[in-house]
C-alpha cells in the first residue's frame, strides 16, 4: 500500500490569458486551461500542468500558421516552452496528446519576469529546427533574451530547448510593472512602471558596427501612486495630427489612465550608442526618487491624456486596434474594482483655443462590465481579429472567466431608439379621416393637457400595445431581425375611446395574443389581432386600478373597493372573445390590504381552483373557487371563499410576481414562488388539501429591491427588475446578469418581453422624458466560459450530504469569505464545483461555520457577534437548493463589537431540531446557548464565562456536558457545564434563568503562542476517548488524547449524563511542522488507522498518521518517505507519523473540509478508495489521497 496526492481540481485567481485564433489559453496556478472559440461558444479541450508549484504570470503566443501554436509561459523566475500542433488535434476531438503538446524543460532566471514577448520572424527561423526568439524584462530592469529550438526527437530530452541570454544587466529600480516592444528585430522598446510612481521609458538596440547600447529616453512623472501597468503602443495614424506618433499608456494606484507621447523618444533609437561607462550611471541614477522640480533631465514630455472611471486602483491597461473604432484606436483596462473598462482616443483639434498645457486627447469611457464578483480582474485579452467584432475575455480573483463583446461607441450593446408621440402617429397606418393626423397635432398644440405614452403591454413577442394620454390607443410592431430589432418597423391606430383620457392601464396575455385596456369609468376593452379595434367585453362599477391577466382569466382590482373581479374569457374558436363567467372575489382591508399587485390562477382538480394574489403590504392570500350546483337551476356557480393568507411574505413591501409549479404527480402540492420590492425570492411549499404552507427559500438578490417579474426559461428561473436607473434581467439559477438597460429607473410606464430563444434577452419598452425608448437584446450580454466563486479570501468551508424528500442526495459545500458572502457549492461528477445558491446577510467578513450532522441547518459567524442560523433544503429541480435565514442571535454586548471567532454546535437528540451551541469571542468569553426550531426560533442563553485576558480562538464540544477552547495564550482549556441542561425541549414560554457562570479547568499548554486550528476525533464513543489535534502559529503540531476522568464516575443530572473530561497524558507537541502558521487541519479514520491532514501559509499539504496504543495496532505498509517524528512504541503515548506532502495551489490557506470519498472496486474482494480535501483560501483546491497507488 502506498500514498499517493494528486491535484483533483484547481479554482484559484486566473492569473494569465492570451488568444490565438480561436485558441484560449487560461492560466490558474501552476496550469494552463485550453478551450477553443467557436461561433462565440466556448469548449473546453484540456489542461496541463506548466511549473511544480509556481504559479504561471504570464502567457505570450506566436503562431506562424493556422495549425501551428508556440507559447512561453513564465511565473516568478520560471519561464517553460510549448508547441501546439493543431492539425493532429481532430476537429471533432477534445483530447490533447503528445502528438498535439510538445514541451521544453523550465529555465530558472535570477530575477522576477515582469513581461516577455515574441520577437519578429527571421530568415534564420524558416528551418524546421527554430521556434523563435523571445525577450523579457525582469523586476530590477534587466532585459533577457530566450532562443527556443526545436530538439531531435530521438533523444530521451524535451522536443523543445531554451537558451538564456542576458542583454543588459540588473539596476536599482524597484519595477511593479513593465512592457516591451520589438520596434525591428534589432531593436526594442522598453516601457518600466516603478513602486514610486515614475515611468521609465528606454531602448535597446543592437548595433552591427559599435554593438549593442541601451539608453533612457524619458522619466514620466505625474502619477501619484504606484504604477501597476504599461504598454506602447505601435505607431499610430491619429486623426487632426501630422504624421505617425508613438503613445504610452499607464495606470496606477491614483486610479488614472494616462497616456504620454513617445514619438520622439522611439524615433531616436538608432542614435549613437552610449559609452558603457555613461550606460550604467544613466540606467541606475533613477531609483525610484526622482523629483521633476530638482531632476530636469527627467521630467520628460507632457502627459498628453488622463482618463478618470475606476473606483479602485488600476491593474491593467493596453492598446485596441480595430477598424470597427470610430476613431480607430481605443484602450482597454482592467482594476481593482472587478469591472474592464473600454476607452475610445479622441485627438483634439489642434486649432482649438485650449491652453498650451491642456492634454492633447481625449480619454472617453464607452462601455464598462462588471461581470465578476469581489475584487481584482488580474488578466484580459482580446479574442479575434480587428476586422471583426472581438470579444473581451477577462480572468479574476473569483476564478471566472468571461467573454463579451468588445464595443468602441457609447452603450452601443444596449442602444435603445427613441420615439414621440409625433413620430408614431406619423408612422401609423390606418389612422381614420376624423382623426387626421395634423388635426390630431393641432388639438394637442391648443390643449393643456400635452400628449404622451401612458400604457405598454405586450401581446406577443413583436408586438405591444401603447396608450396615449388623450385616449388612444396603437399597435407597435418591432423588427425580428437583429439589426432592426430596437425600431418599431411599424404602427397601427386601433382605436379612440374618450374614457382612456388622462387615465389607462393595459395588459397583455402572451400565450393567447390578447390585450387589455381599462380607463377610469370602468369599461373594459380586449384587442386581439384579427381584430379591426378595440372591443368592449365588461364594464364595473369605478375606477379600475389594475388588471392581472393569467390565461384565460383576468383579475380586475377597483380603486377604494374592498372587492375585485375575476373574469374568465372564452377566446378559443370564437369569432370575438366574450366574458363567459364573472367571479367577485371579497378582500380583507385589515389582514391583506386592498391594492392587488400580482396574480396566478391555478387548477388542481376540475372542479377545484385557486386564486393566488400578491398585495401591496406584503402578503400573499390564497382563495379556493369551488364548482356549486343551484339546487333551482342545472347551471354550477363558484364559490369563492378565503383558503388561507401568508402574512409578511416580502415584509411590508409589495408582492410584485407569483409564479406556481405544481408537484408531480400531486396537483394539490406545489411550490410558490414570489417576488417583491424587498429585493428578495421566497418559495413556499402549500398542500392544498391540508391547508399548511412552509417557507423553503428565502433570499436576498445582489440588483436591488425593485425586483418586477419572474418567469421560467428552458428550466433556469429568470427575475427582471430595476437596479438604481439600470433595468435588470437575472439569471436566479445560474447567479448570472443576462440583460442591463439604463432606463432612468423603476418610477415609469415600461413593459418587458422576454425571448422565446434559448439564448435569452429580451424587449424593453419605457418612457423617458415623455418618449418612449425600445432596446432588444438577443442573448446574454456576456458568456461565462468558466464558472466562479468569491472574489476574496475563503475564510471558512464546511461540507454535508444532505437528503432531499424524494430519495435524493447531494453533497454541499459551504464557503464563506472576506466578501461578506456565503456560497454553497455542489461537486459535479467531473470534480468541478458549480455555485447553487449565494447567502447574502452578513455584514462583515465571514469567521466560521458549520453543518447539522443531517445537513439541514448551516451556521455562520461573523464579525459584529454576528450568528445566523440558516435552514438548508433540497427542491425540485427547477428550484435547487432552498435556503431559509431562520434564526439571528441577537448581541448580548451595548456596541456589539466582537468577533464571534469560532463556535461549535451538538444536536440534542431529546429536543425536536434543538441544539447546543457554544460560542467563543475575540475578548475571551464564552456563551453557551440552547437554540430550538420549534414552534418559534428561540434562543437562550444558558452560560457565560471569561479566560484570562487572551482572545479565544477555538472550541469544540468534548461530550454533551464538557466544551474545550484553545486561543491566544497557547492553552487548551475545558468547560464543565451541566445542571441547566434538562431532558426535553426547553420551556421558553416562562421567563428564563438567568445564565449561570461558567468555570474553566485543566488548563494544558500546547502551543508557544495561538492555536490558529483545532479539530478533534472520538476515539471510543463508550469510553468518550478523543483525539484533540492543534495547529499553531507558531509551525507546531499539538495532539492530545482526552478522556473521563479516571476515579470520577460517569453519572446523570436530570437524566443527563455528565462527562468530565482530562487530558489523558502531556501533549505530543510536533515542531516545525510547517515553515508558517497552521491554519487547517483535518482528522479522519480509515480502515481503523486515524490520519490528520495539514496546511498553512506555506501553501504545504502534509498528510499524518497518529498510532495510539500502537501495540495493538496493525502494521501500516509505509513507503520509503514515511518516517517516525514523535512518540515511543508503548501503549500509554502517541506516535505520529509523516507519510506525504504536496504543495497547493491556494495562497494564503485558511481551512480544509473532508468531502465524500469515491470508492472504487478493485481486484478480488479489496476496496480501492480515495479521500478528498478541499483546501480553501484564496481560492479552492480538491487535493485526492489515493490509497492504493502504484509505487
Amino acid at each position: 500500500m502506498s500514498l499517493a496526492l494528486h491535484h483533483e481540481c484547481t479554482r484559484v485567481p486566473v492569473t494569465a490569458l492570451a488568444s490565438c485564433g480561436p485558441l484560449l489559453l487560461a492560466a490558474e496556478g501552476p496550469f494552463v486551461r485550453f478551450y477553443r472559440s467557436k461561433d462565440r461558444d466556448f469548449t473546453f479541450l484540456t489542461t496541463t500542468r506548466i511549473f511544480k508549484a509556481q504559479s504561471i504570470h504570464g502567457l505570450s503566443v506566436r503562431s506562424e500558421s493556422p495549425n501551428h501554436v508556440a507559447v512561453v509561459c513564465w511565473g516568478g523566475k520560471l519561464v517553460r516552452a510549448l508547441e501546439l500542433d493543431l492539425a493532429s488535434l481532430h476537429s471533432n476531438t477534445e483530447s490533447f496528446g503528445s502528438d498535439v503538446l510538445k514541451f521544453s524543460c523550465t529555465v530558472q532566471t535570477t530575477d522576477w519576469i515582469f513581461d516577455l514577448s515574441w520577437g519578429p520572424s527571421h530568415d534564420s527561423e524558416t528551418s524546421a529546427g527554430s521556434v523563435g526568439v523571445c525577450a523579457a524584462v525582469t523586476a530590477h530592469n534587466a532585459l533577457l533574451e530566450f532562443t527556443i529550438e526545436r530538439q531531435d526527437e530521438t533523444l530521451e530530452s524535451p522536443p523543445l530547448a531554451i537558451a538564456l541570454s542576458e542583454l543588459t544587466s540588473s539596476t536599482r529600480s524597484i519595477l511593479y510593472s513593465a512592457h516591451l516592444l520589438w520596434d525591428s528585430l534589432d531593436s526594442i522598446l522598453i516601457a518600466a512602471g516603478t513602486a514610486f510612481g515614475e515611468i521609465i521609458f528606454w531602448s535597446w538596440a543592437r548595433n552591427p558596427v559599435a554593438g549593442p547600447n541601451a539608453r533612457i529616453h524619458h522619466v514620466f512623472l505625474g502619477h501619484e501612486g504606484s504604477i501597476f501597468g504599461v504598454q506602447i503602443s505601435k505607431e499610430l495614424e491619429l486623426v487632426s495630427r501630422n504624421g505617425r506618433q508613438r503613445l504610452l499608456a499607464s495606470c496606477s494606484d491614483d486610479r488614472t489612465i494616462r497616456i504620454w507621447d513617445v514619438s520622439i523618444a522611439s524615433n531616436s533609437v538608432d542614435a549613437a550608442a552610449v559609452p558603457d561607462e555613461d550606460l550604467d550611471t544613466q540606467r541606475t541614477r533613477h531609483t525610484g526618487f526622482s523629483n521633476a522640480a530638482f531632476d530636469e533631465d527627467s521630467s520628460g514630455a507632457a502627459c498628453v491624456a488622463v482618463g478618470w472611471g475606476h473606483t479602485s486602483r488600476v491593474w491593467t491597461v493596453q492598446f485596441l486596434d480595430s477598424q470597427l473604432s470610430p476613431s480607430g484606436y481605443a484602450l482597454l483596462s482592467t482594476g481593482e474594482d472587478a469591472t474592464s473598462r473600454v476607452w475610445s482616443i479622441i485627438s483634439k483639434d489642434p486649432n482649438s483655443n485650449s491652453k498650451a498645457e491642456a492634454p492633447l486627447f481625449n480619454l472617453l469611457q464607452v462601455s464598462t462590465s462588471a461581470y465578476h464578483s469581489g475584487k481584482n480582474i488580474w488578466s484580459v485579452t482580446v479574442l479575434g481579429s480587428s476586422l471583426e467584432t472581438q470579444q473581451v475575455v477577462c480572468g479574476a480573483a473569483d476564478s471566472k472567466i468571461t467573454a463579451r463583446p468588445l464595443v468602441y461607441l457609447l452603450d452601443s450593446r444596449n442602444r435603445s431608439t427613441e420615439y414621440s408621440v409625433e413620430d408614431i402617429v406619423s408612422n401609423t397606418q390606418g389612422f381614420p379621416d376624423a382623426l387626421n393626423p395634423q388635426e390630431v397635432a393641432l388639438a394637442h398644440k391648443s390643449s393643456r393637457m400635452a400628449e404622451f405614452f401612458r400604457s405598454y403591454s405586450f401581446i406577443d413577442s413583436s408586438s405591444f400595445l401603447l396608450t396615449t394620454n388623450s385616449g388612444k390607443v396603437y399597435l407597435g410592431s418591432i423588427g425580428l431581425e437583429p439589426t432592426i430589432s430596437n425600431s418599431v418597423s411599424s404602427s397601427k391606430f386601433i382605436d379612440y375611446v374618450e374614457e382612456l383620457s388622462g387615465y389607462s392601464v393595459c395588459v397583455g396575455e402572451i400565450s393567447l395574443g390578447l390585450g387589455y385596456v381599462a380607463g377610469s369609468r370602468g369599461g373594459i376593452y380586449i384587442y386581439r389581432k384579427d381584430l379591426p379595434d378595440l372591443k368592449k367585453i365588461h364594464n364595473v362599477n369605478g375606477k379600475v386600478g389594475g388588471m392581472f391577466a393569467d390565461r384565460e382569466t383576468l383579475m380586475i382590482t377597483l380603486l377604494g373597493r374592498k372587492e375585485a373581479q375575476l373574469l374568465h374569457i372564452n377566446s378559443a374558436n370564437v369569432q370575438e372573445p366574450i366574458v363567459s363567467r364573472t367571479v367577485t372575489v371579497v378582500l380583507s382591508e385589515f389582514v391583506t390590504g386592498l391594492v392587488i399587485t400580482s396574480m396566478i390562477y391555478v387548477t388542481t382538480t376540475p372542479n377545484t381552483k385557486y386564486i393566488i394574489l400578491g398585495f401591496r403590504k406584503g402578503a400573499v392570500a390564497i382563495y379556493s373557487v369551488l364548482q356549486t350546483q343551484d339546487v333551482n337551476s342545472s347551471s354550477s356557480e363558484p364559490k369563492v371563499s378565503l383558503h388561507q393568507t401568508l402574512e409578511h411574505v416580502h415584509g411590508k413591501e409589495t408582492v410584485t410576481s407569483l409564479k406556481w409549479t405544481p408537484s408531480i404527480p400531486s396537483q394539490s402540492t406545489g411550490h410558490l414562488i414570489s417576488v417583491g420590492r424587498d429585493g428578495c425570492c421566497a418559495v413556499h411549499f402549500i398542500n392544498f388539501s391540508t391547508h399548511t404552507f412552509a417557507l423553503v427559500h428565502h433570499l436576498v438578490l445582489p440588483f436591488g429591491s425593485n425586483i418586477e417579474g419572474l418567469y421560467y426559461h428552458y428550466h433556469r428561473l429568470i427575475v427582471y427588475g430595476f437596479s438604481s436607473t439600470k433595468f435588470v434581467l437575472y439569471d436566479m439559477t445560474n447567479e448570472e446578469t443576462i440583460m442591463s438597460v439604463d432606463a432612468g429607473g423603476a418610477h415609469r410606464s415600461w413593459a418587458f418581453q422576454p425571448q422565446a430563444s434559448e439564448q435569452g434577452g429580451g424587449t424593453l419598452v419605457w418612457t423617458r422624458a415623455s418618449s418612449m425608448h425600445i432596446c432588444t437584446q438577443h442573448g446574454p450580454n456576456h458568456q461565462v466560459i468558466r464558472s466562479g466563486g468569491h472574489g476574496r479570501e475563503i475564510k471558512a468551508v464546511a461540507s454535508s450530504t444532505l437528503r432531499g424528500s424524494n430519495g435524493t442526495s447531494k453533497q454541499l459545500i459551504a464557503t464563506g469569505a472576506e466578501d461578506t458572502d456565503i456560497k454553497i457549492f455542489e461537486c459535479t461528477e467531473d470534480g468541478d464545483f458549480v455555485c447553487r445558491r449565494t447567502l447574502r446577510k452578513h455584514t462583515t467578513g465571514i469567521q466560521h461555520l458549520q453543518w447539522s450532522d443531517d445537513g439541514e441547518y448551516l451556521f455562520s459567524s461573523g464579525g459584529c457577534e454576528e450568528f445566523y442560523v440558516w435552514r438548508v433544503r433540497l427542491l425540485p429541480d427547477s428550484l435547487g437548493v432552498g435556503v431559509v435565514c431562520e434564526s439571528i442571535c441577537e448581541p448580548e454586548s451595548e456596541h456589539s463589537d466582537l468577533r464571534v471567532t469560532a463556535f461549535d454546535v451538538r444536536k440534542r437528540e431529546d429536543w425536536e431540531r434543538g441544539f447546543v451551541i457554544a460560542m467563543v469571542f475575540s475578548d475571551s468569553t464564552i456563551r453557551i446557548y440552547a437554540y430550538v426550531s420549534l414552534p418559534t426560533p428561540t434562543h437562550h442563553l444558558l452560560y457565560t464565562g471569561t479566560y484570562a485576558t487572551s482572545a479565544l480562538t477555538q472550541c469544540t464540544f468534548l461530550s454533551p456536558t464538557m466544551l474545550l477552547t484553545t486561543g491566544t495564550s497557547g492553552h487548551a482549556v475545558f468547560w464543565p457545564f451541566s445542571s441547566c441542561l434538562h431532558p426535553g425541549p426547553p420551556n421558553f414560554t416562562t421567563r428564563p434563568n438567568p445564565p449561570e457562570n461558567l468555570p474553566w479547568i485543566h488548563q494544558t499548554r500546547i502551543h508557544q503562542s495561538t492555536s490558529k486550528i483545532l479539530t478533534s476525533l472520538v476515539l471510543d464513543r463508550d469510553t468518550a476517548l478523543t483525539l484533540l489535534v492543534s495547529g499553531g502559529d507558531d509551525g507546531s503540531l499539538s495532539f492530545v488524547v482526552a478522556a473521563v476522568e479516571k476515579g470520577v464516575e460517569t453519572r446523570e443530572t436530570n437524566g443527563v449524563p455528565n462527562y468530565l473530561h482530562k487530558p489523558v497524558h502531556s501533549p505530543v507537541i510536533v515542531t516545525r511542522v510547517h515553515a508558517s502558521a497552521i491554519t487547517a487541519c483535518v482528522a479522519f479514520t480509515r480502515e481503523e488507522r486515524i490520519f490528520v491532514v495539514t496546511s498553512g501559509n506555506d501553501q504545504w499539504v502534509r498528510v499524518w498518521e497518529v498510532v495510539y496504543n500502537i501495540a495493538s495496532a496493525s502494521a501500516f505498509e509505509l513507503s520509503p518517505e514515511v518516517s517516525l517524528v514523535s512518540g515511543s512504541p508503548n501503549a500509554d503515548s502517541l506516535e505520529i507519523r509523516r507519510l506525504q506532502k504536496i504543495k497547493t495551489n491556494v495562497a494564503d490557506v485558511s481551512s480544509m473540509t473532508l468531502l465524500a470519498s469515491k470508492q472504487e472496486q478493485g481486484d478480488g474482494n479489496r476496496n480501492r478508495g480515495t479521500t478528498r480535501v478541499l483546501i480553501c483560501g484564496v481560492g479552492m483546491e480538491l487535493i485526492r489521497l489515493d490509497w492504493n497507488a502504484s509505487p
